[in-house]
């Protein structure tokens, strides 16, 4: 294992929470960051353990860097026997791993005796368990759960409106409106326009598994003006589907509109609540980060694939509608979301961050 450390070990007090980042794509660090901010405010030391990669990334700088830490290591390697000895060097006495399934086995099989172990399980297996992988996690989660000095929580929607004892619904936090950033997001999506067309939009991490390619096959069939907007960082060989898209649709040139970065909180939030609707196409199953935010902004969705998405959607129905992942059922859904109104906010969702502290810190 080797490790680099931003500050002395002498500065680590005791009672300290650990919080390990073992992947910091995604929404992942908007958790760290709310945990490192909750511990500050309960005059907890914080220690944060990153993998190869995580204190140069675009990530940590714009979500992590300007927060305070009381020491910052790097490793080439997370992993269980990694984090074990790294919270016995420094004494940790609570270790929070958001982005916990890889740990799952270790510690449902190998002994933790540094303090508390907190492990955020990402991907529920489904229940009843329908493949012998979703078995296994069901009961790995089950068995570490009554281990000593553990406690495994399986991440859920923030649109749930009653959750079990080991569910912890995903932390939804809006920032207040910022007309300068507000007026700077309206520029960038619409422009010059005089005429405002409807407006959808895919935002967040922009990945192969939001099925672009359907996406963008659904628009071809929609009967009323509009735009398209794909805001946040975009995986490479996603952005060659959309330019290539463009290219071989010349209607669309006027009708794409790319913003490819990384976009803070209130960038985000203002996006949502810019356009008329999100589309969500998902093929991997888990709580969406921008179905809540949506949600509780009161921005309409069209949503299809993954089960998770289809719950939230019976929890939200006068926002939400839930389709088959196909190209026509999508643009379907699109056109019959541009003859609905603007959903009301479900403040409810803004619920969710309290117990999401409260479980993952203790």
């Amino acid at each position: 294992m080797s490790s680099q450390t931003s500050q002395a070990e002498a500065s680590v007090r005791p009672g300290s929470v650990m919080v390990v980042v073992s992947d910091y794509r995604g929404h992942r660090l908007l958790y760290i960051r709310s945990i490192i901010e909750e511990s500050h405010r309960r005059n907890r030391p914080i220690i944060l353990l990153g993998c190869s990669g995580f204190l140069k990334s675009d990530e940590y700088a714009l979500h992590i860097s300007g927060l305070r830490t009381d020491l910052v290591a790097e490793v080439s390697q997370v992993d269980f026997s990694t984090v074990r000895k790294i919270a016995k060097r420094y004494g940790a006495s609570t270790v929070i791993i958001p982005d916990g399934d890889q740990f799952l086995p270790s510690a449902t099989f190998r002994r933790w005796k540094q303090g508390e172990l907190r492990l955020l399980v990402m991907r529920a297996p489904s229940f009843p368990p329908s493949r012998p992988v979703n078995l296994v996690k069901l009961l790995c989660i089950w068995i570490a759960s009554f281990r000593k000095n553990i406690s495994v929580f399986v991440l859920t929607s923030a649109l749930r409106r009653t959750v079990k004892r080991f569910e912890v619904r995903d932390p939804i936090y809006i920032e207040q409106s910022n007309a300068m950033v507000g007026r700077a997001i309206a520029d960038e999506i619409f422009g010059s326009r005089v005429e405002r067309p409807y407006c959808f939009g895919v935002v967040g991490s922009v990945t192969w598994r939001k099925n672009i390619d359907l996406v963008l096959d659904a628009c071809v069939a929609l009967d009323f003006d509009w735009m398209l907007i794909f805001a946040g960082k975009i995986e490479p060989r996603v952005r060659r589907v959309i330019t290539s898209s463009v290219a071989s649709n010349p209607d669309f040139a006027q009708r794409i509109v790319i913003i490819d970065r990384l976009l803070t909180d209130a960038e985000l939030d203002h996006v949502i609540r810019t356009i008329d609707c999100i589309i969500l196409a998902h093929s991997n199953d888990g709580p969406s980060g921008v179905m809540g935010r949506a949600s509780a902004i009161g921005t309409r969705v069209v949503a299809a694939g993954a089960p998770t998405l289809e719950k939230d959607c019976l929890d939200w129905p006068e926002g939400a509608e839930f389709t088959r992942l196909g190209a026509s059922s999508i643009g379907d859904a699109m056109n019959r979301a541009m003859r609905l109104s603007k959903p009301q906010p479900n403040i409810g969702t803004l619920n969710s961050q309290p117990d999401f502290l409260r479980k993952m810190i203790g």
